[in-house]
C-alpha cells in the first residue's frame, strides 16, 4: 500500500458512507444497459483493492434487503453471452465450411437476431474486457474476495 492506495481507500469509504455502494446494488439490475453498466463499474471502484468495508456494505445490503435482483441480472447476462456465443459459432462454422462468406455469415447472424450488420459486429466485439459479461464477473469476484 502507498498513498496512491490510501487515498483510494478513503475516497471508497467516503462515497460508500455517503449511500453510493447500496444505490449501485439497486440499479446493478436497471432495464437500461447504461445504467447497469454505470451502476457496475462504480460498484468495481469502490471494491477495488478488496476494500473490506465496502464488503461489509454489499454484504449488508444483501442480507438485510433479500434483494436478488443483481443475482437475476448476473444470470440473464450470463444466459445471453452464451446465446450470443452459440449463435457465433455457428457463424464460424459456415464460414470455415466455405459454404459462406464472412460477410454473409455476418448478415446471418443479423438475420437470425433481427439487428443489422453493424449491431452484430459491435456484439461480437462485446466479449472483450469492458463487456457487460465480463463486468459482471469481475464485480462478483470483488464481491466475495
Amino acid at each position: 500500500f502507498g498513498p496512491k492506495d490510501d487515498i483510494l481507500t478513503w475516497v471508497q469509504r467516503k462515497y460508500d458512507a455517503m449511500g453510493c455502494t447500496e444505490k449501485a446494488l439497486s440499479l446493478s439490475a436497471h432495464p437500461s444497459a447504461d445504467v447497469r453498466m454505470s451502476s457496475m463499474r462504480l460498484l468495481l471502484t469502490l471494491l477495488q483493492t478488496g476494500n473490506e468495508e465496502v464488503q461489509q456494505a454489499v454484504h449488508d445490503y444483501f442480507v438485510n434487503t433479500k434483494d436478488t435482483r443483481l443475482f437475476k441480472a448476473a444470470h440473464d447476462v450470463m444466459m445471453a453471452c452464451m446465446e450470443s456465443l452459440k449463435d457465433f459459432k455457428k457463424s464460424l462454422k459456415s464460414v470455415k465450411k466455405g459454404t459462406q462468406q464472412k460477410n454473409e455469415a455476418l448478415g446471418w447472424l443479423a438475420a437470425s437476431s433481427g439487428k443489422d450488420r453493424s449491431a452484430v459486429k459491435k456484439e461480437s466485439a462485446e466479449f472483450g474486457r469492458k463487456s457487460e459479461v465480463m463486468l459482471m464477473l469481475r464485480l462478483m469476484q470483488l464481491m466475495c474476495d
